[in-house]
């Protein structure tokens, strides 16, 4: 590190200063620290950089991410989170908000991925366009592919902002997390300054554009304007963790830390996290979730929904047990309205019994009926829902007929 002549960095200095942070207190004290430096002229030369990028994939390791063998996509969360990638982020490996937004849409649209994993490992970041991710990340449940978050080993601040807001957050064993809250630092130089002889003069068209700055010390009123936004952010924060967590603010408050960090078997047994494993058992756990959830759309796809096998059960006992008495009946076309009557009654009756096997079969095995069987289903509902929406072509006489089948459609529909 070499130091050049003094020079102030105002935009990253405002960058850092006086700005909400939702991080971990001894990141930012480091992050203080160095752009403190750099405003005094401290500048790192290219060697030293390059030397930081090394180190920094060193310490996380060959961590990069992406697809795995049963086409999980990991993505890596690590070191501070920044609004957008840069220098700052690769030299101190951290992870920008853009990236992990672009990461997480490529992964949803690709056809070959079944699900996401967040390999998490950050002391949090700045605020700028966290809540925005988080909440398309919570939006992205239930849409067919299960997102996971997993502290590998440590998810503070806006790291467990956004692992809340995941289908499931686990930690590792020996991980951490927490830090709920959000931080702000204000630096004051002019003492420093007065030392120097320097003494600076800001000329504005605002009584509050200079507000703050670290040349001077922090008025009462910019102190309190400083507190609004971190408070603002804040209730940001707690709510999206009491959305994310499916618990109340009191719970949060109270139970979650309090800004504290807390270890994995602490961290589950308050309810902050939904288990504790490695990041490969998170694995393993999200590519399940996905055959869960394509089991689950595909039931939803037909009006029958997830027949069990109780419910297969219901439809072969509700279909046997219709009268097969003849009817007296009005002609309706080149096919009697008995002769239709006892032909569905009868593709009813093989479809049920052939249906009821399968799913016994086949919840044995914990599985669902297959695609050509909910058709065959839903095409069987359609055609009994006909007959009951002809009343008019039945005589007479036939009442429990007609009751039975609009039991079954209002039961089934």
């Amino acid at each position: 590190m070499t130091v050049a002549t003094r020079a102030v960095y105002p935009h990253i200095v405002a960058a850092v200063f006086n700005r909400p942070w939702a991080v971990h207190p001894d990141t930012m004290s480091i992050i203080t620290e160095i752009v403190s430096g750099r405003s005094e002229g401290f500048r790192f030369e290219p060697a030293e950089i390059e030397a930081r990028i090394l180190a920094a994939s060193e310490t996380h390791g060959p961590r990069g991410g992406g697809r795995t063998s049963s086409a999980i996509s990991v993505i890596p969360v690590y070191g501070v989170i920044s609004p957008r990638a840069g220098l700052m982020s690769n030299s101190s490996g951290g992870a920008s908000v853009e990236g992990i937004r672009r990461s997480l849409r490529a992964a949803m649209a690709d056809p070959e991925i079944d699900g996401v994993v967040l390999d998490i490992d950050s002391p949090g970041g700045a605020v700028d366009a966290l809540p925005e991710l988080a909440a398309e990340l919570y939006a992205m449940r239930g849409n067919g592919k299960p997102v996971t978050a997993v502290a590998n080993t440590n998810a503070f601040s806006a790291a467990y902002w956004l692992g809340t807001q995941a289908d499931a957050l686990y930690v590792s064993p020996s991980g951490s997390v927490g830090s709920i809250g959000v931080i702000a630092a204000h630096e004051d130089h002019s003492a420093a300054l007065a030392m120097e002889g320097i003494k600076p003069t800001f000329i504005t068209s605002s009584p509050y554009k200079a507000e703050g700055n670290m040349t001077e010390p922090l008025t009462d009123e910019a102190r309190e304007a400083i507190q609004h936004d971190v408070d603002a952010y804040h209730e940001m924060f707690i709510d999206a963790v009491v959305d994310g967590r499916g618990v109340d603010h009191k719970t949060v408050n109270e139970t979650f830390g309090q800004g504290r960090t807390v270890m994995a078997k602490e961290a589950f047994e308050r309810g902050m996290v939904d288990g504790v494993m490695t990041l490969e058992d998170a694995i393993t756990a999200t590519a399940q979730r996905s055959v869960d959830y394509a089991e689950a759309a595909a039931a939803a796809q037909s009006p029958w929904g997830v027949v069990g096998a109780s419910g297969l059960s219901d439809v072969a006992q509700t279909v046997l047990s219709l009268p097969q008495a003849k009817l007296t009946w009005k002609p309706l076309g080149p096919e009697t309205f008995a002769q239709r009557l006892d032909r569905v009654l009868g593709e009813a009756q093989a479809l049920a019994v052939h249906a009821k096997e399968r799913g016994e079969l086949r919840a044995e095995e914990g599985r669902t009926l297959s695609a050509g069987t909910l058709e065959q289903l839903a095409g069987l509902r359609e055609s009994l829902g006909a007959l009951v929406a002809a009343p008019q072509a039945i005589e007479p006489g036939p009442g429990a007929r007609v009751a039975a089948l609009t039991a079954f459609e209002k039961k089934y529909q």
